[in-house]
């Protein structure tokens, strides 16, 4: 689930069109990393795998969602 969410998000911001004072439209893309974690898992070990997975949707191209 939050996979699809996620992208639903990425894809929701690459719709958007942001007009510029000197008439340019401007348009966003994003990457995010998406971790889950378990039952014996701390929060910086948390982050750090979705923090992993970030980095990894950047390197693969961007604009696109990773899984830890």
């Amino acid at each position: 689930n939050a996979m699809a969410i996620t992208d639903r998000c990425r894809l929701a911001l690459t719709k958007l069109e942001i007009p510029t004072a000197e008439g340019v439209v401007l348009s966003l893309s994003a990457s995010f990393g998406v971790a889950c974690s378990h039952e014996n898992m701390d929060i910086d070990n948390l982050f750090r795998d979705a923090d992993r997975a970030l980095y990894l949707a950047k390197e693969r191209g961007r604009n696109q969602v990773v899984r830890a």
